[in-house]
């Protein structure tokens, strides 16, 4: 199951969670019902399991920043949270999450002249010979998986827009656990002006946590509804506030964020919790 990313026009994290806001109101609205003289108006908690699939990609800011010639395509990873809930009155609900979180992207690049300081692999005569070199410039291919592991701390506040469903906007904060790239590159290293280009071509899975921040703070907004008995259907967005490359990383030079659907279950403890 993957999905390619389409680039847009709106160049803000934030223009685009405003605009996704928004469409989940609409919806909220339309299916929404006003609640029962039942409601309960004093402060009840309550503990929920959400099972939830991220679809998104780490992806540069502004979106026309992306060169042409890189391709990123989705791929879906699980989402786990334990979620606490807390009524403040009959439409506000505070929401309190410790979720561990996997956000992965395939990517393929046709680079020319990328600084790069890293790992080279030749065969000459059947020979294999490897090394590492700095200030060097690759000109090929590259393709591989690019997969961070989180464990995340959120909160949020929930407005009722009726009977069942609600729409909340709050702030996370991730800490990275793993950080693994999986890449296959094919192509020249040039080391400097009249010397040859080494070709180099290998796979290798690399630690990328040098590379990447510890931590990735980030605002998230969604929309919640209630499908019967114990189980909600939930649907939310969050992205990065900041680029979650350390500013030292030759090889980009822009913005990276972390954006990402996700969408699943939530499993209340209390089935008349909602």
């Amino acid at each position: 199951m993957v999905a390619r990313f389409t680039l847009t026009t709106v160049n803000s994290p934030i223009k685009l969670g405003i605009i996704i806001l928004w469409g989940l109101f609409t919806i909220g609205q339309t299916y929404g019902q006003s609640p029962s003289d039942s409601s309960v108006k004093e402060m009840r908690t309550d503990m929920a399991i959400l099972l939830n699939m991220n679809v998104g990609s780490v992806i540069p800011f502004p979106f026309y920043n992306i060169p042409e010639e890189r391709q990123a395509t989705m791929q879906p990873r699980p989402y786990f949270a334990v979620q606490f809930n807390t009524k403040i009155g009959e439409r506000l609900i505070i929401k309190v999450s410790q979720a561990f979180s996997q956000k992965s992207v395939a990517f393929s690049a046709s680079l020319i002249d990328q600084p790069y300081n890293g790992y080279i692999k030749q065969i000459v005569n059947g020979q294999v010979s490897e090394g590492e070199v700095t200030d060097a410039y690759f000109t090929g291919f590259s393709e591989g998986n690019f997969n961070l592991t989180y464990f995340e701390l959120n909160s949020s506040l929930a407005y009722r827009l009726g009977k069942r469903s609600s729409l909340y906007a709050g702030l996370y904060a991730a800490y990275l656990l793993r950080s693994i790239n999986k890449v296959r590159v094919d192509g020249t290293v040039s080391l400097g002006p009249g010397l040859p280009p080494i070709s180099t071509r290998f796979q290798r899975s690399e630690d990328y946590s040098e590379f990447v921040k510890k931590i990735d703070p980030g605002f998230m907004i969604g929309f919640e509804r209630k499908i019967r008995g114990h189980v909600n259907f939930n649907l939310q967005y969050t992205s990065s506030l900041s680029s979650i490359y350390k500013s030292d990383l030759e090889a980009v030079q822009f913005t990276m964020l972390n954006m990402f659907v996700s969408m699943g279950l939530t499993f209340y403890l209390n089935k008349d919790f909602y």
